[in-house]
């Protein structure tokens, strides 16, 4: 994780400033990318850096599988995993900026229901609403990830379907409610997939998919304008579907 974090850092620091598009620059970064796969923490990585609509590096290192040692290419699918976060945190501040709704709206203002979620300590119901900067904070109360292996919630994910496995911001909501709070919003960091309740509550304003709405210009609640080829165009080169749920 060290070694991680460092090489998002060299990242910034090599093409800020003076170092963008610079040969040493992409140098030290192809060396730090070799290190991690020699380290044996990914067996292969690609990486794309864009700055002002142009590309300044895409490269490929390492394989695939290393049985097969199939070359790793810079189209590989991979699992996004919290890299969704980022598209997340730009849809919300998108929709502030053009005033569909506020970082201190809380997730009951679009989904009444969720107004029926406890602690599940006790039962009682939280003593603020859930707001959406609670949501996008990791602060929300809902249990993180590391809370979710001790308090063995992730080996019964069977029993919360609506929660792991959603199909609409829906399900993800009646989820939410069943597993319950862990801490009272605004009291405690448990970082995890609570931050999809922001990208639940953005489909059903936009009344649009997370991503339609991500390269859509939105104008009000509800309502879209732009241009659907390039937005198509970006979604293809991603190889995300338009339908794709939050």
């Amino acid at each position: 994780m060290i070694r991680l974090s460092h090489f998002v850092a060299l990242i910034f620091i090599a093409f800020t400033g003076t170092g963008l598009a610079d040969d040493s620059g992409k140098k030290a970064i192809r060396d730090e990318i070799k290190a991690i796969i020699e380290e044996g923490y990914y067996p292969g990585a690609s990486i794309l850096l864009i700055h002002k609509s142009e590309v300044i590096m895409r490269e490929a290192h390492g394989v695939v599988n290393i049985e097969t040692e199939e070359p790793f290419s810079v189209d590989q699918l991979c699992w996004l995993a919290s890299t969704g976060k980022i598209f997340t945190a730009t849809l919300m501040a998108k929709l502030v900026d053009k005033d569909v709704l506020t970082f201190d709206d809380s997730i009951v203002d679009t989904f009444p229901k969720f107004s029926k979620i406890k602690l599940r300590e006790g039962g009682t119901a939280p003593k603020q609403p859930i707001l959406l900067r609670h949501a996008l904070s990791h602060t929300s109360g809902m249990p993180g990830n590391q809370w979710m292996k001790q308090n063995g919630i992730i080996e019964e994910g069977g029993k919360y379907p609506n929660y792991f496995s959603p199909k609409t911001p829906d399900d993800f909501i009646d989820g939410c409610v069943a597993i319950g709070l862990a801490a009272e919003p605004g009291t405690r960091m448990l970082y995890g997939k609570p931050i999809d309740l922001t990208a639940c509550v953005a489909e059903k304003l936009t009344a649009n998919r997370f991503f339609v709405s991500l390269f859509l210009k939105v104008e009000g609640t509800a309502k879209e304008t732009g241009d659907r080829e390039e937005m198509t165009r970006s979604l293809n080169f991603l190889r995300i579907p338009s339908n794709q749920p939050c």
